[in-house]
């Protein structure tokens, strides 16, 4: 194996790497900002009943 065609191959994996812990990152953060969101409809619906 020469030295470019190993270089290339790192050059790839460390790619895949950054694309599964953005995929990750981004799965992630749409959870939380979906339980988030979640809470906040619930607080919104749940105020009016408070004030009243």
């Amino acid at each position: 194996m020469d030295e470019t065609t190993r270089k290339s191959l790192i050059t790839a994996i460390e790619i895949v790497l950054l694309l599964v812990i953005l995929y990750i990152i981004a799965g992630f953060l749409t959870g939380y900002l979906e339980s988030v969101e979640e809470e906040m409809i619930l607080t919104v619906l749940n105020a009016p009943q408070l004030v009243i």
